[in-house]
């Protein structure tokens, strides 16, 4: 990400205008589709495990015990380039209690 990152700071809008600028517009979703994709790079590696559409071929089995964890990205500060925190939250199973066949974690099979 680091290159593509690199070549995003060296953008320059030759549009100047304020109305309907979709030059400005455009820099500005390749940003975010810069930070959405580092996100997903960095929680892909932080999984040790396949999980639905998430597959690893080093980790090809899910791994409840240690990520059935909700996956939380940020950045310290994105405009340094800072790299992705990654780290996890609890899922909420309590709905277990009510239903239990419907609400226990199960592997999706495709």
């Amino acid at each position: 990400m680091a290159i593509a990152q690199k070549r995003y700071e060296q953008i320059f809008v030759d549009d100047k205008g304020s109305c309907f600028n979709t030059e400005l517009v455009r820099a500005w979703q390749l940003q975010s589709v810069l930070v959405v994709a580092r996100a997903i790079a960095a929680s892909a590696l932080w999984r040790r495990e396949s999980r639905g559409a998430h597959c690893r071929t080093d980790f090809p089995d899910r791994n409840d015990q240690d990520f059935l964890r909700h996956t939380l990205v940020f950045f310290e500060d994105f405009a340094s380039g800072s790299d992705p925190q990654t780290t996890g939250r609890t899922v909420d199973l309590s709905l277990q209690a009510v239903d239990r066949p419907r609400f226990t974690p199960q592997e999706r099979k495709y």
